[in-house]
């Protein structure tokens, strides 16, 4: 894994830090709901990249 990769796993870390901080946060549950289904793809999506990139891919051809 190079630089570039450990330093994106890193960012993916902080932003799943970032969302479960946020549920300290008082605000309505809808509001919470939707930034957690909109990043959740995302994260995930990066996740895989970065893994494919590495040469880990448990997931085939998807």
């Amino acid at each position: 894994m190079n630089e570039d990769q450990l330093e994106r796993l890193g960012q993916l870390a902080d932003r799943l830090d970032n969302y479960a901080a946020a549920g300290a946060i008082p605000m309505p549950d809808h509001i919470r709901l939707a930034a957690i289904n909109e990043a959740i793809p995302e994260m995930r999506d990066e996740l895989k990249a970065v893994l494919r990139e590495a040469g880990f891919d448990p997931w085939g051809d998807e």
